[in-house]
């Protein structure tokens, strides 16, 4: 298969960044954890308290540490019903508040 013609591109295009945003995360993540004290081990403390303090959280969603993040090993899953509901403020306040359930934490794509 030969690759399309090269074309000139503006600062204007939109075109997909595919996941660049995870990587960025990650290793934003991972620079902050490691200069905190304690290091590296902080990627085993919970999620949840970093969360705003009005937030409800269902079952189970206290044991969500910033490793299972960071691995997709949280048990979150995209939405509650299967319906694609977005990554916005509230569809995350959402999840929080109808928990995980422990039998889902593992690596989902």
């Amino acid at each position: 298969m030969q690759n399309s013609p090269a074309r000139a591109m503006t600062m204007y295009e939109k075109y997909d960044i595919a996941s660049v945003s995870k990587t960025i995360m990650a290793t934003a993540l991972i620079k902050k954890m490691s200069e905190l004290p304690g290091g590296m081990s902080n990627l085993n403390l919970p999620v949840w308290k970093h969360l705003p303090a009005h937030w409800s959280f269902g079952a189970n969603f206290k044991t969500i540490t910033f490793r299972q993040l960071l691995t997709h090993t949280s048990g979150i899953r995209y939405s509650i019903d299967g319906s694609a509901e977005g990554d916005d403020y509230q569809t995350l306040k959402k999840l929080a508040a109808s928990g995980i359930s422990l039998s889902k934490k593992y690596y989902a794509n």
